[in-house]
């Protein structure tokens, strides 16, 4: 299968399709609102831990020792690396002193988008319509799944499996209503239940919000989060409690994006143009 650079932003793509094709979930733009109905789609996530890490067991010859170097020091290291002591951060001499069969690789973003290739291909052996978020992270909705493979816990299984098996890394998949409830019920594995939501959602951290942001949108975030946390403002509950017109007083283009993720909706954001 030939790598398309344009599938890693799907989600984006996804979201806008699915809100055409049925209504059903809330979505936002940059520049305002967009028309409501009732009810969220269920999603399935997956979710593989440091994908750059990950990535690296596909290319590297079985157990070999990598890490991904950047500016002269060790940026991720493979477990078979962390075996021999080499850690996030050290210089990439004292990391080859101490390992001196480590492969060493320059972080590319290409070379993951390719890796992870892999990953979407065992996904889709056993789903339909994956979606892509970046490498590392993909969903697909629930509904055709569940009716497939008889139960969300059952297709998550198989999710599982299937990336064990053809491609060698272990994948966290997680199910909730919406992409981004999904997407962080994926990093601890959990199948969360529609009564369950409203509790999940308000434990899930602010920081989070970066992680379906882009560009600007993505740095105008990081500093909101910053002022957020002087309030004491951690998790999307606490969002909530300040208040639609605080949220939008004070945080400008993007208070509409914090309050419909607060409130569990999920926002469209427009796919970053190339460089």
């Amino acid at each position: 299968m030939e790598v398309d650079v344009d599938r890693l932003k799907l989600v984006r793509a996804g979201l806008r399709q699915a809100e055409e094709q049925t209504g059903l979930i809330h979505s936002a733009s940059i520049g305002g609102a967009r028309s409501k109905k009732e009810g969220l789609m269920r999603f399935i996530a997956l979710w593989i831990p440091d994908w750059p890490v990950s990535s690296l067991v596909i290319d590297l010859p079985p157990g070999a020792p990598g890490a991904v170097g950047h500016r002269g020091k060790i940026d991720v290291v493979s477990f078979s690396a962390r075996k021999h002591g080499v850690r996030h951060g050290m210089r990439i001499e004292t990391a080859r002193y101490l390992c001196p069969e480590l492969i060493i690789v320059p972080r590319d973003q290409e070379r993951e988008g390719r890796s992870f290739e892999a990953v979407i291909e065992a996904f889709e052996s056993v789903m339909a319509k994956v979606m892509c978020m970046r490498p590392g992270l993909s969903w697909v909705w629930a509904t055709p799944a569940t009716r497939w493979h008889g139960s969300e816990e059952a297709a998550a299984t198989a999710i599982v499996d299937a990336v064990a098996q053809q491609v060698g890394v272990e994948a966290f998949v997680g199910v909730a209503q919406g992409v981004f409830a999904a997407t962080y019920a994926a990093r601890t594995q959990r199948i969360v239940t529609d009564q369950e939501m409203p509790s999940f959602l308000a434990s899930i951290p602010v920081r989070y919000i970066l992680e379906l942001l882009d560009g600007k949108e993505k740095e105008q975030a990081a500093q909101d989060i910053e002022l957020l946390a002087t309030l004491g403002v951690h998790t999307c509950g606490q969002l909530k409690d300040l208040g639609k017109g605080q949220i939008y007083a004070r945080f400008g283009s993007n208070a509409d994006i914090y309050w419909k993720l607060s409130e569990g909706h999920d926002v469209f954001v427009p796919p970053m143009e190339s460089a």
